[in-house]
């Protein structure tokens, strides 16, 4: 089970706890580490690891921990440097996966329920790096979908068991730093699945068999769009999109229009990393100040972002992921570039300090 979509019960409030590994990957503006609960009611951290020697030569390998121990349960040797990794589960089978791209744009699949055995292994055509993979499981197929920074590519979706591959041509150019997935139930039979792309200087949606662009949205003088997330509001889907340079926006995504625009002072903030923590709040990762921003979302008319913030040990940022941590329950783990992971506890669990 992934914790993307588990609406935590407690109001943001977090203090730092402790460094739980070292040596974790912090390249690119994508998460080298994802955290999900196995069948067993484990909760198992995945995340890619380095150990150098003294010619600063690199032996990468993806380690498996139980975060009630902090013990490693599997490590998996790989041989180049890894640029992401995200965990999915099949809805219908309930069986858990999780897929890596590395430096030289390869991308592959283990199935977490085989002990880790390798399903799928390519080598795209890309030029440069995947910062994103998505698995979307349907009437019993498994899709791989993925793009790149890569120019004059398209987005690709693959058949995991086939390996047949299709390219949205509508994506062509399109220079792509995070994907996400909207299943519109509203649309047309072949415009249900919807690819979102944070890409240069714009969002833009695709719906997939069509290959026809749903939306697209324009960012003024921001040519790095690095960070997105879906999130519900009852029946209502948006999707919130943070520029490097400052700017939110929240778009409805049913009924296309903006009902957020924010923008911050150039070289003041820096926005990587969006997590949706409840109904009410929003995190929003600024690696520039080295804090997380909270944002209210519990009405369209008056989204707003709080002056309040949690002030976070890294340095510089990575990335925050949204956890429910054995131990100290509704929490958050963050990773800068000095190559730590770090365990933010909720300050105020029903009531009680956690300690």
């Amino acid at each position: 089970m992934s914790f993307d979509e588990v609406m935590f019960k407690a109001n943001p409030n977090f203090k730092f706890k402790e460094v739980i590994r070292e040596n974790t990957e912090a390249l690119g503006n994508q998460s080298q580490f994802d955290v999900y609960k196995n069948k067993k009611g484990e909760v198992i951290l995945i995340c890619a690891n380095f150990v150098s020697d003294e010619a600063y030569k690199k032996d990468h390998h993806i380690c498996l921990i139980n975060l009630s121990t902090n013990k490693e349960i599997k490590t998996i040797p790989y041989c180049e440097r890894i640029m992401s990794i995200k965990y999915f589960q099949d809805p219908s089978t309930k069986k858990d996966y999780f897929v890596i791209s590395d430096f030289n744009a390869n991308i592959v699949i283990y199935d977490l329920d085989e002990d880790c055995k390798k399903i799928f292994d390519i080598e795209t055509q890309y030029e440069s790096f995947i910062y994103k993979n998505l698995i979307v499981f349907d009437q019993g197929k498994k899709y791989l979908i993925t793009s790149s920074l890569s120019e004059n590519c398209c987005t690709m979706i693959y058949d995991i068991d086939t390996q047949d591959s299709k390219a949205l041509t509508s994506t062509t150019d399109l220079v792509t730093f995070n994907l996400d997935y909207w299943y519109n139930e509203k649309g047309e039979e072949n415009e249900k699945h919807n690819i979102i792309h944070c890409a240069k200087g714009k969002l833009v949606v695709v719906t997939y068999p069509a290959d026809n662009v749903y939306l697209e949205e324009e960012i003024d003088d921001e040519p790095y769009l690095q960070s997105g997330a879906l999130f519900k509001k009852g029946e209502v889907a948006y999707y919130i999109f943070a520029c490097t340079f400052g700017t939110v926006k929240v778009v409805n995504l049913e009924t296309k229009d903006i009902v957020f625009n924010i923008s911050h002072e150039e070289g003041k903030v820096h926005f990587l990393g969006i997590t949706w923590w409840n109904e009410h709040y929003i995190l929003i990762n600024d690696c520039q100040q080295n804090q997380v921003v909270i944002m209210n979302i519990d009405n369209e008319d008056n989204f707003k972002i709080h002056g309040k913030a949690l002030r976070t040990e890294d340095y510089f940022n990575k990335k925050i992921k949204k956890v429910d941590h054995p131990k100290y329950g509704e929490s958050i783990l963050t990773i800068g570039v000095d190559w730590k992971l770090r365990l933010y506890i909720n300050r105020d669990i029903a009531g009680k300090e956690v300690e």
